[in-house]
């Protein structure tokens, strides 16, 4: 069923409001190991999520099945069980600020872009091996998703945008050893292949020339794209979601709104309208129009993401963040203003002068999400900089830090951010390598023994 379809029939069973959104993607995926293309899968996935009213009492369910007799089912248990519900403190009515407008970020060449796609993998490939690398594997993700959006007002919108996703992770002879990088973008244009295989095959050669050694206390350190994505987006969307503010589970307050936040140099967005982004979309699962939100601009703290039931307590209009359904906002994109600093390895690390360079993070875990405390591991291509020159490859290192630093310690970013995104990070995001200072770096329970 459609999301027309699902809308029409809950209302004919007597709900008082009701919204479906159906999302169909499909989407192909090239694996390659060992410099050599494995395996083309392709899969489509499709699911719906539908809001339900009757009073103030609120009912949402998602199926990944769009059968017409599991839709049924599915609305004959929400009507069963919605009168039992407690009314929802937060409810607001379904209400649209304004016309709102669909766009497509559509690049007909990626569906049946089989062979280009192998050329691309085989060119990440040829850079990195040429900069030292001996074996890559990674995989090649690309597709089209479709979505639909109705409600019973009679707001009935559809859109479609391409997208793809690269990630090569470089071997050498050091089983130890790897390095890895990962772009996104809408377009095959938006592809630098060989521009990609190049930083990881150079990555590498340049870690497996030193010794390995462990460190802890505090640093500088210098952020990879994809480090710094995930961190900043983890922020963004804790602390500067509406949700969390009125919740208490985010230090911010409405009163600090145009208050400095963070160092003067950083600038933070939510680039949820920009067609051009990984994420990105027109409307959001209330029917607004979503926006370009600057959180925080050159260290102050601009504006928070908001939906319908957040806005309506803060006083505002929503910001057009229900981005995956109706309880809470959340980001879509992060953009990273970029610095001053040039973007090739020698010149970042000569910026750096002494620190460490982490070039991707996982398991980010968090011992108090309201004051911002979190450690992650670090992975890949970690480096003692000394002097400004690699000195040591570091293993078995977290940072363990507070949210607050990252913000107050910024110290400058590249100037040229890439679109980047791989699966732990939040969400896709357009960021530059970021420079902090005096982060918290411990050793694992591994290193220390």
């Amino acid at each position: 069923m459609d999301a027309e379809s699902i809308v029409k029939l809950a209302m004919g069973m007597g709900f008082d409001e009701a919204v479906a959104v159906v999302r169909v993607s499909r989407w192909r995926m090239l694996r390659f190991a060992n410099n050599e293309p494995t395996v083309f899968n392709h899969w489509t996935d499709e699911w719906a999520s539908v809001y339900l009213t009757k009073g103030r009492r609120t009912y949402t369910f998602s199926t990944s099945n769009l059968g017409e007799g599991v839709i049924k089912a599915k609305l004959n248990e929400a009507q069963s069980l919605i009168g039992g519900l407690s009314e929802d403190p937060d409810y607001v009515p379904i209400t649209h600020q304004g016309p709102v407008a669909t766009w497509d970020s559509y690049d007909p060449r990626v569906e049946g872009a089989e062979d280009k796609v192998v050329d691309l993998v085989k060119e990440a490939i040829d850079a990195s091996t040429s900069e030292g690398s001996i074996r890559n594997a990674g995989a090649f993700t690309y597709g089209v998703g479709e979505a639909s959006y109705s409600d019973h007002t009679g707001l009935n919108l559809r859109w479609r945008g391409t997208f793809f996703n690269l990630a090569i992770r470089a071997f050498h002879n050091d089983p130890e050893l790897s390095s890895m990088e990962a772009l996104t973008g809408r377009r095959l244009s938006d592809i630098d292949a060989r521009g990609l295989g190049s930083r990881v095959g150079l990555m590498l050669s340049i870690a497996v020339k030193l010794p390995k050694t462990s460190v802890e206390g505090r640093f500088r350190v210098l952020m990879g794209p994809l480090v710094a994505g995930h961190l900043y987006a983890v922020i963004a969307n804790s602390w500067m979601n509406a949700y969390n503010v009125l919740h208490n589970l985010s230090p911010l307050t409405a009163k600090d709104i145009n208050s400095k936040l963070a160092s003067e140099g950083l600038t933070l967005v939510d680039l949820s309208s920009d067609p051009s982004r990984v994420g990105s979309e027109p409307v959001d699962f209330e029917g607004n129009q979503s926006s370009n939100v600057t959180l925080v601009e050159r260290g102050v703290l601009k504006s928070f993401i908001t939906n319908n039931r957040t806005a309506s307590k803060l006083g505002v209009k929503s910001t057009g963040n229900a981005a995956y359904g109706w309880l809470t906002p959340s980001i879509r994109h992060l953009y990273i203003e970029p610095g001053s600093l040039k973007d090739d390895p020698q010149s970042m690390f000569s910026e750096l002068g002494s620190g460490v360079f982490v070039q991707n993070n996982w398991y980010t875990r968090f011992q108090n999400i309201r004051e911002g405390l979190f450690s992650t591991v670090c992975r890949d291509v970690v480096l003692l900089i000394e002097g400004g020159e690699p000195r040591y490859v570091l293993k078995g290192v977290r940072i363990s830090d507070r949210f607050n630093t990252l913000l107050g310690n910024y110290i400058n970013s590249t100037n040229r951010p890439i679109q980047a995104y791989w699966w732990d990070m939040h969400v896709p995001s357009t960021v530059p390598y970021v420079l902090v200072d005096k982060v918290n770096i411990t050793r694992s329970f591994e290193a220390q023994q």
